[in-house]
């Protein structure tokens, strides 16, 4: 009778041995899930940050037909300066017969708005953040 009992136990052990590796391996394939999920997540939201952060931060000229700097009468941008100053006199160099100009630094296209941002913005009248 004890070995029967004996007997029930081992089989039941063994039973138990293989549900508790079923379910290790299932624990694993779903931490790894997890993982990848949170690794996607961070290549989502972190790269194009890291992308910014590194992107070398450049001056740029916005050159208008009218008088006053207006997004609708952009006639001309150019990319690449390296200083304010630079670029402030490129600016008036070209606008000297007609139009105006803005200089804008380390700006880019925001779809969410469809203009430029620049962290900062000079003209003949003077900057603004």
């Amino acid at each position: 009778m004890k070995e029967k009992i004996r007997e029930g136990i081992s089989e039941l052990r063994k039973i138990w041995e293989g549900i508790i590796a079923v379910i290790e391996t299932i624990l694993g394939f779903i931490f790894k899930i997890i993982g990848i999920l949170i690794i996607i997540a961070l290549l989502i939201y972190a790269v194009p940050k890291i992308i910014d952060f590194l992107r070398i931060k450049t001056w740029t000229l916005f050159l208008y037909s009218t008088e006053t700097p207006d997004t609708d009468y952009l006639i001309q941008r150019i990319d690449g300066y390296k200083t304010q100053t630079e670029c402030l006199e490129k600016g008036f160099n070209m606008s000297k017969n007609r139009g105006s100009y803005e200089c804008g630094y380390d700006c880019r296209y925001r779809k969410e708005y469809g203009v430029e941002i620049c962290d900062k913005v000079c003209s003949k009248w003077g900057c603004r953040d």
